[in-house]
């Protein structure tokens, strides 16, 4: 049943209102017919009007899952005020329809605003993560990788799309992600090289923790947290002790809420005893963030507890009913095989 949007329009058209959430929502999930309807009214509104609408937009998709302007977005992705191109990538940041693929290929290849080119470089990024993953064909994201390649070895790109191009192409499998992540992490921008910290991160490869734990110590703020949020992605349990040692002379709120974030993510009990000591001290925020720290780790080592304990049962069933069978060719540990997989998994959901 087609819905009557004309009062709704009208409010967007009354810049004596505020846009907020409410005022958006009635425009979630429109059909075709009623989408031509809201570009209709679209037309009458002011370029600033229409900036405040999309970023309601936006910030509603962030905070509520139930709602959905993709069609909307999809709108604009061509608009020719920059902002609303920037506005509508930035909205599509769930979007998996490989008939995006091509839109944001074109947007980083020929937009004219920086800002929107990076961007989409960055929406590619879960593309790439998808194909890694082979929820979808490699073929498909195959052109979408050489042009995110190209964009990064642009020397006249601008730098925040080229870290944008390199963080999205290093969770997939190509033969030269770490030859152009030194390269970033070498080259004399802040951008590069806050860019190259989060691809190791993505990657997940321990091979990256000597240069994560260098950054740790670098002067720029940006710098630290990157190194820090990248330790905690990867996960191993050798960086807790320098994350330690970080948080007792560390300044800067965001970067200690990153590095105890990190623990969470790491687990293991030096970690927990960082986080409890964190928990009685003095700084309520410490404090806090430690304490949800702890509790998603517990929850987490609950969940993979869980998961074993049940493997091992049903590895005892197949084992039982492997001894009855004279000719059978044991040659892998079964439950060391799941386990393997799960934790890759995993590992593979905390890069995304």
């Amino acid at each position: 049943m087609k819905r009557d949007l004309s009062p709704h329009i009208q409010t967007l058209q009354n810049t004596a209102v505020a846009i907020g959430a409410d005022h958006v929502i009635p425009f979630s999930d429109l059909t075709a017919e009623e989408l031509q309807q809201f570009l209709h009214g679209w037309q009458t509104l002011s370029p600033e009007r229409r900036r405040e609408i999309l970023k309601q937009m936006v910030e509603v998709t962030v905070e509520y899952f139930e709602y959905n302007f993709d069609k909307i977005f999809r709108s604009f992705l061509h608009d020719p005020e920059a902002d609303i191109r920037l506005l509508a990538v930035d909205g599509l940041w769930e979007d998996m329809h490989l008939q995006l693929i091509p839109d944001l290929c074109y947007l980083l290849e020929n937009d004219s605003d920086y800002r929107v080119r990076a961007a989409a470089a960055m929406g590619l990024g879960r593309f790439v993560d998808a194909a890694t993953m082979e929820t979808i064909d490699s073929h498909t994201i195959a052109p979408a990788i050489d042009l995110l390649r190209a964009r990064f070895n642009d020397p006249l790109e601008r730098a925040p799309v080229r870290r944008r191009a390199l963080e999205s192409l290093s969770s997939g499998r190509e033969d030269d992600i770490e030859i152009l992540i030194e390269s970033a992490y070498y080259a004399d921008d802040p951008d590069l090289s806050q860019g190259a910290l989060h691809a190791m991160g993505r990657t997940g490869d321990a091979h990256w923790v000597p240069f994560l734990l260098e950054s740790m110590s670098q002067g720029i703020a940006e710098l630290r947290c990157e190194a820090v949020e990248a330790l905690g992605l990867i996960g191993d349990k050798r960086s807790v002790e320098h994350i330690g040692y970080l948080l007792q002379t560390e300044a800067d709120p965001e970067v200690r809420l990153a590095a105890i974030i990190a623990l969470g993510q790491i687990g293991g009990e030096k970690a927990r005893e960082i986080l409890a000591e964190l928990v009685a001290g003095d700084d309520v925020d410490d404090a806090a963030a430690a304490e949800t720290a702890i509790s998603e780790l517990e929850i987490y080592e609950l969940s993979t507890h869980e998961l074993v304990s049940a493997i091992l049962e049903s590895t005892d069933i197949e084992d039982e009913e492997d001894d009855e069978n004279d000719d059978f060719d044991f040659w892998e540990d079964p439950l060391d095989a799941e386990i393997r997989r799960l934790l890759d998994d995993r590992d593979n959901w905390m890069r995304t």
